[in-house]
């Protein structure tokens, strides 16, 4: 007589299992992810290269039942044209303008300054 629910709840249960599978699978794949970002910035050398500021962008994350998260980026070019991204706090995000030139210093992809070149 309720055969036919045993099998619904049965396979309800399953998708539900395989879903939360598949959330954990992607924490663990994040979190395995970041510590190996940070581990190869940690063992990078520090760089300093000759840039200016190409464009700024900033990602919003979040809202609804979840804490709204921003993550700031700043591209910067090369004199010989290569461009290259990196994420920078939003205190150094709110002081570098579009077009302005100098140096910037990363370790790995870990942004550590930039130093503006006074124009004259």
């Amino acid at each position: 007589m309720f055969s036919g629910f045993d099998t619904m709840f049965s396979l309800f249960a399953g998708f539900v299992g395989l879903f939360i599978v598949a959330v954990v699978g992607v924490i663990v794949y994040q979190v395995i992810r970041a510590a190996s970002q940070r581990r190869q910035d940690s063992v990078a050398p520090e760089v300093t290269a000759i840039a200016r500021v190409a464009d700024k962008r900033i990602q919003v994350s979040g809202g609804d039942d979840f804490p709204i998260r921003e993550e700031h980026f700043v591209t910067f070019e090369q004199p010989t044209g290569e461009r290259f991204e990196l994420q920078v706090p939003a205190t150094d995000y709110g002081l570098l303008v579009n077009g302005d030139q100098g140096t910037v210093s990363m370790k790995g992809s870990r942004f550590l300054g930039f130093s503006r070149e006074l124009m004259r």
